[in-house]
Order: structure tokens, then sequence, then C-alpha cells
């Protein structure tokens, strides 16, 4: 199989002792920051990009649209995800130390999903979750990648909140206001500021089922109070389209996948606010 490298982490040569078939690959070629990208525009001599990069999937996805190179020969080689997403290479490219273990994830995962199973997932940090084996946007990342759900978005979070409103986490309530299965809420009171108090609202009764489990197997239902409301500019109930492939998609507004109707109730938070007596 003849795959073209792009490093920007300047660590594929390495990755790829670790983790790569060496009798089943041709690399025709790496592109680095310093060389030229004409290798991009000479398709026919590759079947797979292999993507080494930090954290900048946008833009290499940005580029690789504006040079016609399709979705399917793109890997990012450091996200399971992506592997998963391309089975024939992964079969074919990743050795049984690495690449076996991975896949025996991966068979875990659609087994899981076949049978409509909930997948638990222990996270790089060791908090706990179980969700739906259908969501292949947060849990199955997750326990692909063995990494928590928005990490670094979480701690870029705080530093912005610390340099531009000077709030340290030493007191008060992190406000998770669509709180899904818990994943950012968890992660964020239990470690990065754990001197807070959650207060987590998810309207749809299913989230909620596993977000309540969450709480309790991460430890946290005594810190937390979970409501299982929507937020508004009144009180109200409405329709919520549930997205069965991302339950974290779900909303007042249809979308494509999986569409189920929901009716939840919705709140003011402001009128929560005074009611708990919540300054």
């Amino acid at each position: 199989m003849k795959v073209l490298i792009c490093d920007y982490t300047g660590n594929s040569a390495q990755w790829i002792d670790e983790f790569i078939i060496k009798e089943n690959v041709e690399i025709v070629g790496t592109i680095t920051p310093a060389t030229d990208k004409n290798l991009l525009a000479e398709k026919s001599s590759w079947e797979y990009l292999l993507i080494f990069e930090q954290g900048n999937k946008k833009f290499f996805m940005s580029l690789a649209h504006f040079m016609n190179i399709p979705p399917q020969r793109v890997i990012f080689a450091l996200d399971w995800n992506s592997w998963a997403a391309h089975p024939a290479a992964m079969y074919t490219l990743l050795n049984p130390q690495g690449g076996g273990q991975l896949a025996y994830r991966i068979l875990h995962f659609k087994t899981a999903r076949q049978f409509n199973y909930f997948t638990s997932c222990t996270t790089a940090d060791g908090l706990h979750y179980v969700a739906t084996s259908k969501d292949n946007y947060v849990i199955r990342p997750m326990y692909l990648n063995n990494k928590n759900h928005a990490e670094h978005e979480m701690k870029l979070f705080q530093l912005l909140t610390k340099i531009f409103y000077g709030i340290d986490g030493s007191e008060g309530l992190f406000l998770d206001l669509g709180a899904n299965i818990g994943t950012t809420g968890i992660y964020f009171t239990k470690i990065l500021a754990p001197n807070l108090k959650l207060l987590a609202f998810e309207p749809d009764p299913e989230n909620f089922k596993l977000l309540r489990a969450n709480l309790i197997l991460n430890d946290m239902e005594e810190k937390t109070i979970a409501e299982n409301y929507g937020l508004g500019d009144v009180e109200n109930e409405m329709t919520m389209y549930r997205d069965i492939y991302n339950p974290g998609h779900n909303g007042i507004f249809s979308n494509d996948s999986g569409v189920e109707a929901e009716t939840v109730k919705i709140i003011p938070l402001d009128k929560y606010f005074a009611e708990k007596n919540i300054s």
C-alpha cells in the first residue's frame, strides 16, 4: 500500500517504527513544513495521505479539500477514530502490537452497536462513563483514544476565564448548559477545578439518565445538581429532535440523522437562580 506522509509533529518516523507493518507499506514521500507540497497534487502515486498534526485538523482537511483529495484517502495517524473510519488501511498497515489492540477495540465497539449495548469508557484521567454505543461523536473517540471529550477546549476555557475574568476556580459553580452525558462537567469539576460544584442542565430524558449514571460512577452525585430541563427565555414545553448517532446534537431544530421527537421542559435560567437563591 502506497502512503504519503505529512509530518507536522516530527515524530512520524518513530511512530511508523512502532505501529506500521513495514512490508505492507511503501512511503512515497514525506511532507514537512519546510518541504515542497507538490506531492499532494500527485494523487495517482499514493493511496492514502497519513497526516501527523498537532490539533489543527480543520486546516489539513481544508487543505485536502482544496487539493481535491477525498476524505476517504486522508488518515490522521495519531487519531484512532480516524483509523476506525478506514478499516482496510487499518488492517493492512497496523502491526498486531499497536494496530491489533486498536482493531480489537473497534470490533468490540461495533459489536456493542450491533446489539444496541451501552459501552463503558475509561479515560486517561481515570474517569468512567457509560453511553449509547450508537454515539459516533463523543463516546466512540473517547473509547478508541482513551482521552476525555473536549479535554483541550476545557483547559483553554479555564485559562481564558482566569485571564479575562480573574476566576481562579477556588469556589462557586460550573454551569454545564446542555450537559449531554456529563463528559464536560464531570471532567472540569473532577480534574481541572475540584473546588467547584457542578450545576448541569440536560433536557433529553435519555441523556439525563446517562448523566446521572456517570455522576454516580465518578463519585460526583454529592457535589452536583442535575436538572432535567432545557433553558430558554420563557418557561415552556418544546419539541426536541434527537440525533441517534450524535446525542449531543439533539435540539429544537430537526436534523437529518435518525430523527426522533420528544417533548421537553424549558425554563429561564434567571428564574431558576432566583427560586434557588443562587447568586
